[in-house]
């Protein structure tokens, strides 16, 4: 073993070392070793980072460059919007990051249905705002002309329940019923107007809904929703106020301070309110983990 030069304490590990060293070392804290040595750095740099958010005046060539260097874990990516990517540029695209599950980009209609095809395990956002408000592997928010495409092999039981858009009001339905026994292959949930997003109520749904993408709270708590966007790694979008029922019982104000409590937090990258004759709701566009 040598050291780092005349004087100096630090040791140099030899190659052979440092592979057996990263070797077992848990996936997670490989990012140390970007910064310990030029051979580290190639050893490790195709399986740190799982995330990537491009700012809107990132050109093509510097994402593919990036995607080419780091693209092989990326889970989630997030493209400058409003600009239009041609089928070369989703192809190199998706061959460079294969395990690519969740891309926001302006991609069109025709483009989202090739790839759902190729990756049924994907999810999309798109920002083009054509799609069909009738399908049910989709949500559109017409505040933003965008859509939230599910993925088409949620699960590979095709009996399993994936969206549940209503539920009766029972004590203990949700946390008894529903998420023990479906929340494990749900990708949307709306809650019950009586089942308020609070601290409790979040982390139940974050141990129970590991693939969750899509959440409706007709009202919620500020420790509650911090919760959900601090701990539910999948999430993409959160609706708040919005009730399908005829009560005329709504929280506005309550969920309005929740709100204001979050729209900077990292992972925001929108708040939009909707106003209703009666009421308001907010849409909370989030950046998944994974």
């Amino acid at each position: 073993m040598t050291t780092a030069g005349p004087g100096s304490d630090i040791p140099v590990l030899p190659n052979e070392l440092l592979l057996q060293v990263i070797g077992f070392t848990d996936r997670s804290d490989l990012g140390v070793f970007l910064f310990v040595c030029r051979f580290t750095y190639t050893l490790v740099c195709q399986r740190v980072y799982r995330k990537a958010v491009f700012p809107d005046d990132t050109s093509s060539r510097d994402i593919l460059q990036f995607c080419d260097k780091y693209g092989q874990s990326l889970q989630t990516i997030k493209l400058p919007q409003q600009r239009y990517y041609p089928d070369t540029f989703l192809q190199l695209l998706m061959r460079m990051c294969p395990n690519l599950t969740f891309l926001q980009s302006s991609i069109t209609p025709k483009q989202v249905h090739a790839y759902r095809l190729q990756k049924p395990d994907m999810t999309f956002v798109t920002s083009t705002g054509y799609y069909d408000h009738t399908d049910d592997d989709m949500e559109t928010f017409d505040c933003c002309s965008s859509s939230l495409v599910f993925p088409t092999n949620a699960s590979t039981d095709h009996t399993a329940m994936t969206h549940i858009s209503h539920y009766f009001h029972h004590p203990g339905a949700l946390r008894n019923g529903i998420l023990p026994t479906y929340g494990t292959e749900l990708l949307s949930l709306t809650l019950n107007r009586y089942d308020v997003l609070t601290a409790s109520v979040a982390k139940l749904i974050i141990a129970k809904c590991p693939r969750l993408r899509y959440l409706v709270a007709p009202t919620v708590r500020a420790a509650g929703l911090w919760m959900i966007l601090r701990w539910c790694d999948t999430l993409a979008a959160v609706i708040v106020g919005l009730q399908d029922d005829e009560e005329d019982v709504f929280n506005d104000e309550e969920n309005e301070k929740a709100v204001a409590t979050i729209a900077h937090y990292k992972r925001v990258w929108c708040v939009h309110s909707n106003h209703f004759d009666d009421h308001r709701s907010w849409h909370i566009g989030i950046i998944p983990r994974k």
